[in-house]
């Protein structure tokens, strides 16, 4: 029991991001996920791996992750259909080896993410983010404002902006004159997520400053 605290305490003092509240949720939740498996018999990998699916809203909450409503996880604008659960045992003999498990699987993975996102922010040199304001956001071959809110898609349409999606503004400001009202354009270069790499002109409207 000592040398399980022990090896508990020096793994969290090398993950000096997490803070104590969260350490406490993570705990918390590894006791009632192996409790609960425990309670049914033999604790293996696969009894694991099914309650963390279970409880894949507790696991992206801790993890500092969000969690999709078709239960994918989403960190820095990347979707991933699920977690790599590769790193927990395959065989577990009690609810203590379980608890250290899930503790350290929780802990490592927030430490990753952490630490991808500390390098997305010294790495990628967007100065602007996309926000939606609750509708759908295009990147557009041009700056065509009736083409843009059209429900269904068209050529013009290049690909769907996520909300925070990371942009480098490429050129000056357009303005596109529909019944009578002024729609400032602006051409950007996407630095993040499923549109990284595309270049294409969005409105002024969806744009905020890093």
């Amino acid at each position: 029991m000592r040398i399980y605290i022990q090896s508990i305490i020096i793994f969290l003092v090398l993950m000096g991001n997490v803070q104590g509240e969260t350490l406490g949720e993570i705990h918390e939740f590894a006791e009632n996920i192996c409790d609960r498996v425990s309670s049914e018999g033999e604790i293996t990998r696969s009894k694991i791996i099914a309650r963390l699916n279970a409880e894949s809203g507790a696991v992206a909450k801790l993890i500092g992750a969000d969690l999709g409503a078709d239960g994918s996880i989403t960190i820095e604008n990347t979707t991933y259909k699920g977690l790599p659960y590769s790193d927990l045992s395959e065989q577990m003999k009690d609810s203590r080896a379980c608890k250290k498990e899930i503790a350290y699987f929780l802990l490592s993975k927030r430490q990753e993410i952490i630490e991808y996102s500390a390098h997305i922010n010294q790495t990628v040199g967007a100065m602007y983010r996309v926000i939606t304001n609750g509708d759908r956001v295009y990147l557009m071959t041009n700056p065509n404002f009736k083409k843009f809110i059209e429900i269904n898609g068209n050529p013009l349409k290049i690909c769907n902006l996520s909300e925070n999606t990371w942009i480098d503004v490429v050129n000056d400001e357009y303005i596109e004159k529909t019944q009578g009202i002024e729609i400032p354009w602006y051409k950007v270069s996407v630095s993040s997520g499923k549109c990284s790499g595309k270049i294409g002109w969005i409105p002024e409207r969806n744009i905020a400053q890093k």
